[in-house]
């Protein structure tokens, strides 16, 4: 997840995880524009997240138990594909 400057933080094990938007790594400042941006894609492109956290900025995925395959490439395909999209998205841009 490295390659996405904007992640800040990944928590959580089993089936729920929280990846926590930022606006630089090393600022720590709270990315919560371009986390509904990219809640916004997600839903768009069929994944439904959850946005959480103090400010906004976290996203959580819930996956249950019964995901097959085929479709946890699917979601794992949206979700890696949101987050370029981000790259032309500012802080001060409106959701």
């Amino acid at each position: 997840m490295k390659q996405f400057q904007i992640i800040g933080e990944v928590r959580g094990l089993g089936g729920m995880c929280a990846v926590e938007t930022r606006q630089e790594s090393a600022t720590r400042e709270p990315a919560a524009t371009k986390q509904k941006k990219l809640a916004q894609y997600c839903y768009e492109h069929g994944l439904i997240t959850i946005t959480a956290g103090t400010y906004g900025n976290v996203m959580r995925i819930l996956v249950p138990s019964s995901l097959l395959m085929r479709n946890s490439m699917k979601v794992w395909t949206c979700w890696n594909q949101g987050w370029p999209t981000l790259r032309y998205c500012t802080a001060s841009s409106s959701s």
